[in-house]
């Protein structure tokens, strides 16, 4: 049996969602070829106020949204738009309809589909970028949830699986048109609501509708308007030329054989250009998909190492230079002296999280790119909210054989020593090639719901989270933080006692250091690691493989 035939028979066991959606692409596509992301808005999302799609080629990721108080309903809901995806790609295998992709090549570009988004943009908020998604201030940092202005959860994000976030990222770009063929005239029937489909008694008996009731709002709906094309499979729909006809059988009359020969002839040459039309699209729509598996650069949400707000990569420097001083008089008491410096040469490494992306075109993608790293940090935790791609990342690094680190992201506002055990209870186990765990401090640890801090409190936290991680783990934890938030909050010459990762994204020669340092362990110079296709950062150690090993865990 022909696909499309087995698809259009298959349409009486879908649920009604399935239906009205394929009717409103139907209907959004009857004037011809759109873009298909407004056929998603149009079809699928003006119809659902609350809900929005975003989308990151460059990840391979794709996110659905509800409202905080649907958060219920997220999963039934994403089980839906997926299963709307998948019957946009049946239509297209059968040849109902032909998608045309379109090339992404902005590294780090995002997609929003749906109408709680307005212009979104990244924005740079206390010097972090993030995607502000519309007027209001709606905004997101992290896939799970979109915040308003004042830091209230609106809406809980359901991240798809890779298989199912590539299935949304061919089938929610490009060009869509559907053709104007017997297929798509039997698929038209088949979802014809049954009040609207044709009987034999109103085909060849029935008074012929008028032209009030083809436009009637009831119907309007649910088709879309008449063709040409489709007049035939609706038999007794085409509009009277008087309402008031009178109602008459039909007349069989004999066509005369001259006219049957030349119609025969017809439809044989209608034939074979049909065929040959349908071979062409098929081999197109082959070729198409070719070039999607091939694509080899990617194409949720705003990466803390988002590329459209970085600069570009530094050169890696030859020689280690000293590092530039705030504050040439402090000299506190420093335990990370033993760390050479100057070096001949600095070790290069990278640090990833979940906005790297997923599986191949994720942290596997970095690694194969850049193949001469020594070293790698992952995330493991956004408080005590563990990383999506935190035990995948983790265990391809130890497939790799390289310095493996993870680092947490310190909220304020939540129990800092449960945010260590969480984080060292996800690590398991060290190994030979496991560096200490890093506690990371930057501005979006206050999180705008949180209580309001001062100096001292800040400092009693961070402390707090770091005798946790050195008890916990047996070995000196590692402090990432930049000047700006080390030189406000980190006065305490206690801080120096624990390696500094300092993230400077400069083009300077060396990193400026918050006045309680004198020396740092590790240098994040940049947002962009040179010939990564996924977003990673550009790290920095100034020493041997052998001076790295001393920051390993016991």
């Amino acid at each position: 049996m022909h696909s499309a035939t087995r698809f259009v028979r298959a349409l009486a066991s879908l649920p009604e969602t399935d239906r009205a959606w394929l009717r409103a692409v139907l209907a959004a596509c009857a004037d011809g070829p759109i873009a298909l992301s407004e056929a998603w808005q149009r079809a699928w999302f003006s119809p659902r106020p609350g809900t929005g799609l975003i989308l990151q080629p460059d990840a391979g990721a794709a996110y659905l949204y509800v409202e905080a108080a649907q958060a219920g309903e997220r999963d039934r809901l994403a089980a839906e738009t997926l299963s709307a995806a998948v019957l946009l790609a049946d239509m297209a295998r059968c040849g109902i309809a032909t998608t045309h992709p379109v090339a992404h090549a902005t590294p780090g570009a995002f997609r929003c589909i749906g109408n709680i988004f307005d212009k979104p943009r990244v924005a740079m908020e206390h010097g972090t970028p993030r995607i502000v998604l519309n007027a209001a201030g709606d905004y997101t940092e992290d896939p799970s949830e979109i915040r308003s202005a004042g830091g209230d959860v609106r809406y809980v994000g359901h991240p798809f699986g890779p298989e199912a976030s590539a299935l949304l990222l061919q089938f929610t770009s490009g060009v869509m048109a559907i053709r104007a063929d017997a297929r798509t005239t039997a698929l038209r029937d088949s979802l014809a609501p049954e009040r609207t489909r044709p009987t034999r008694v109103e085909a060849e008996g029935a008074p012929e509708p008028t032209d009030a009731d083809a436009a009637s709002p009831d119907l309007a709906h649910e088709a879309p308007p008449h063709t040409a094309w489709d007049a035939a499979a609706w038999p007794g729909n085409a509009p009277s030329a008087s309402a008031s006809r009178p109602t008459r059988r039909r007349r069989a009359h004999r066509c005369p054989r001259w006219v049957a020969a030349l119609v025969a002839c017809k439809l044989c040459v209608a034939f074979g250009v049909a065929i040959g039309v349908y071979v062409d699209d098929v081999a197109e729509l082959l070729a198409v998909s070719q070039d999607i598996s091939a694509d080899a650069h990617p194409g949720p949400l705003p990466p803390s190492q988002s590329p459209t707000a970085s600069v570009p990569p530094p050169a890696i420097p030859e020689t280690w230079p000293t590092p530039l001083r705030e504050d040439h008089d402090l000299d506190p008491h420093d335990a990370t002296a033993d760390i050479p410096q100057p070096a001949p040469s600095p070790l290069l490494g990278t640090d990833i999280s979940q906005w790297s992306g997923h599986g191949a075109r994720g942290a596997s993608a970095v690694f194969d790119a850049v193949p001469d790293l020594h070293f790698a940090f992952v995330r493991v935790a956004y408080g005590r909210r563990l990383d999506h791609e935190f035990h995948s990342n983790w265990q391809l690094m130890a497939e790799r054989d390289i310095y493996r680190g993870a680092y947490v992201f310190l909220r304020l506002d939540e129990d800092p020593i449960a945010q260590v055990d969480n984080a060292v209870d996800a690590l398991g186990p060290a190994t030979s090639r496991d560096l200490c765990l890093a506690i990371d401090f930057e501005e979006l640890s206050f999180t705008p719901r949180g209580p309001p801090h001062d100096t001292q409190d800040v400092a009693r936290i961070v402390l707090a989270a770091l005798e946790r991680a050195r008890h916990r783990l047996g070995c000196m934890p590692l402090l990432y933080t930049n000047w700006s938030m080390g030189s406000t909050y980190l006065h305490d010459p206690q801080f120096a006692q624990y390696p500094l990762w300092i993230a400077d994204w400069t083009d300077a020669p060396a990193p400026r250091l918050p006045p309680a340092w004198t020396t740092f362990a590790f240098w994040q110079r940049s947002d962009r690691l040179p010939a990564s296709p996924s977003a990673a950062d550009l790290d920095l150690f100034p020493g041997t493989p052998a001076d790295l090993a001393r920051l390993l865990r016991h």
